[in-house]
């Protein structure tokens, strides 16, 4: 394996070298084989990498060398794919049993990845326990490398979250923050690991990836799959500002698929601040849905401040549809400083509000945060019919309903 001869051979040889079960040599070897080989000349073998590394045989190596060596050159060498990465570490996962964790850099050691106490007398699994061991590992090198799946990670918060040791569970949640793994597809399952663990930094994490961009990352949570703690909780941590409004069609989504529970739907409304919400999008928008749920409620007020006398209100531009619309035709409606337009092309969002002065104001040509709103002056919609869920289908029904279609644009 030394002969300067062997890191010239083509990948095709390499592969069936790795393939020959005769082949009398230890798996250590073979690994650090294939790494040289790929040293020698990463940039023609950079396609070739992966296949190789997959067919080493990692249950033959010993759990110092998989979490030791292996698992940093992976990490750290050049040129593989993070989809690669990841692969490797799910296969390398299966074969680390050894129990313990890796001490972190200033903090205690500590032998155990569960914690002590009656709460924690359940053994984890040897996959879980060698999931967490790697996480930490992770953390403890500054290592940016992703080596877990979603739903490894929502298993593990889920089922060894809460019985690990503090330390542990810190480390859990920097890998999380880290490597920005709060996203579209886990909002919500992290949401719902937060209503069993109670862990106030699992919420403050999905706060924090709503906030990036508030008017399109607060759709991605699932709010009807939430109970109705976890949707209180979150509301309350959410600092919306301008956007208080978007809490409000929250509670509604919420509050659409738990009708009989007015008692919570009433809690929920106390959460937003509605000193932050034109008054002309409370009444001709908000106040009509919530009627709809509530008919005793005949205003929204703010309950969580006595005196409110800095707002965020945003702006509102408010006029009377085209009839175009009416024969769902494009048109392009232009007022002082936006224009609206509706274009069938785009049916998961048909009708779109720009600014004329957006090249000024953002270079990179990039739609200034808005948020535009279709309503009926003469009756209530059966849905908030807001830009982020105003399909082309969803319009096609409002307009065999509608008589008197009103546009307002928040931004």
């Amino acid at each position: 394996m030394d002969s300067g001869d062997m890191w010239k051979l083509e990948p095709e040889l390499v592969e069936a070298l790795l393939d020959d079960d005769d082949l009398c040599i230890q798996e250590w070897d073979v690994f650090y084989y294939v790494s040289r080989w790929y040293e020698f000349d990463m940039e023609k073998r950079g396609k070739h990498i992966s296949k190789l590394l997959m067919n080493v045989r990692y249950h033959l190596l010993t759990q110092e060398q998989l979490i030791g060596p292996v698992y940093d050159w992976i990490s750290t060498v050049k040129g593989l794919e993070d989809s690669t990465k990841l692969q490797l570490f799910i296969k390398i996962n299966k074969y680390m049993k050894i129990p313990g964790l890796v001490s972190l850099k200033n903090s205690p050691k500590t032998d155990h990845v569960i914690g002590s106490g009656s709460s924690s007398t359940r053994k984890l699994s040897a996959d879980d326990e060698s999931l967490l061991k790697l996480i930490v590992h992770s953390v403890q090198n500054n290592n940016s490398a992703k080596c877990a799946d979603d739903q490894q990670l929502i298993k593990v918060l889920r089922e060894s979250f809460p019985r690990a040791n503090p330390t542990t569970r810190q480390c859990v949640l920097e890998y999380i923050s880290d490597n920005q793994l709060v996203d579209s597809h886990n909002i919500t399952s992290l949401l719902q690991t937060y209503s069993t663990t109670k862990h106030q930094n699992i919420l403050k994490l999905c706060v924090q990836y709503i906030m990036s961009l508030i008017t399109v990352n607060i759709h991605h949570v699932k709010w009807e799959q939430l109970s109705g703690e976890v949707v209180r909780d979150l509301l309350l941590e959410i600092q919306a500002g301008k956007y208080e409004f978007l809490l409000v069609e929250c509670v509604m989504r919420w509050s659409e698929r738990h009708p009989s529970d007015q008692t919570t739907i009433k809690t929920l409304l106390q959460t937003v601040c509605y000193h932050n919400i034109p008054e002309s999008y409370t009444s001709r928008v908000l106040l009509p849905h919530v009627q709809k749920l509530l008919p005793d409620v005949h205003a929204l007020t703010c309950t969580r401040h006595k005196n409110h006398y800095i707002t965020t209100r945003p702006m509102i531009l408010h006029h009377t549809a085209p009839p175009e619309i009416y024969l769902l035709k494009p048109f392009k409606l232009f007022t002082k400083d936006h224009w609206i337009s509706l274009d069938k092309r785009f049916t998961d969002r048909p009708i779109t509000v720009k600014t004329k002065q957006r090249a000024l104001k953002n270079r990179k040509g990039r739609r200034l945060p808005g948020y535009f709103v279709l309503y009926d002056a003469d009756k209530t919609l059966d849905q908030f019919p807001v830009s982020a869920t105003l399909t082309l289908s969803v319009l096609r029904g409002i307009l065999e309903k509608a008589g008197n279609l009103q546009f307002i644009f928040l931004y």
